[in-house]
């Protein structure tokens, strides 16, 4: 894992390939008229590990796209925007192969980090479809033994739920202004991976579903005026888990 520094002025390479400068490149390529370059970090994010998903040819692409439509909270415009940037990210960058995994320091554009991950540890952590294809054209010398099957691995397997958790805690401010006992709440979400970025834009844009329910029992003259994001960030905490196993044999339900 590397962390490579950001900055527009005085890049520095960190090795032969220098990412944060390709990745700035993409992001003022796409800029417009008096905006920020990091206004649009997180969609560029998405679209750099998408597109070296693309290059390198790892299986699950489209299915990747489609998921990544309908779960990253992207507006229809910045959607466009992704796609535009990935396609840019392919004919200028295909030699890069490293994926981004989380900036550090987002609101500074000058001194923004980039922690990247090689391909193995991407596979690790990337998409389980991945996992799913056939490739008995690459193994079909290999001599399988029974001992290569792992019935405790099979059962380990099944009760993985494909979601994410998120644990919301309200901060002792939030307590205090609205005389409630502290309590933790579970929200199931989608499936983020190892990608920190993907999960931190779900958020932005579905934190208002969370704001209310946390605040649905709340008497009228308690309720905020307006739900903000930075009211939100103020009021409560959240944990994310990755691992969710679900114990019991019968299916589960929700009220439509």
């Amino acid at each position: 894992m590397k962390i490579i520094k950001g900055g527009i002025n005085g890049l520095e390479n960190t090795n032969k390939h220098n990412y944060k400068e390709a990745f700035l490149n993409i992001l003022k390529q796409f800029q417009t008229k008096n905006q920020p370059v990091t206004e649009n970090f997180h969609v560029a994010v998405i679209a750099w590990n998408i597109g070296n998903i693309k290059i390198q040819g790892i299986p699950g692409f489209e299915h990747l796209m489609e998921s990544t439509k309908t779960s990253s909270g992207l507006s229809k415009k910045e959607w466009k925007l992704m796609k535009e940037m990935l396609e840019y990210r392919i004919t200028h960058f295909g030699d890069l192969h490293q994926f981004i995994k989380d900036i550090h320091n987002e609101n500074d554009e000058e001194n923004f980090t980039l922690e990247t991950i090689d391909m193995e540890e991407f596979l690790k952590s990337g998409p389980q479809d991945i996992n799913d294809v056939d490739f008995d054209a690459d193994i079909e010398d290999y001599d399988f033994e029974d001992d290569d099957y792992s019935e405790d691995l099979e059962i380990v397997q099944e009760g993985i739920i494909n979601r994410d958790i998120v644990i919301v805690t309200p901060t002792d401010e939030y307590l205090k202004l609205t005389g409630l006992e502290k309590r933790e709440s579970t929200y199931l979400i989608p499936e983020f991976f190892d990608f920190e970025e993907e999960y931190k834009l779900w958020i932005r844009r579905n934190f208002k579903s969370i704001f209310e329910l946390e605040i649905f029992d709340l008497p009228e003259d308690k309720l905020p005026k307006k739900l903000t994001f930075a009211l939100f960030d103020k009021y409560f905490t959240l944990k994310r888990l990755t691992i969710a196993y679900d114990l019991l044999s019968e299916p589960i339900y929700k009220q439509g």
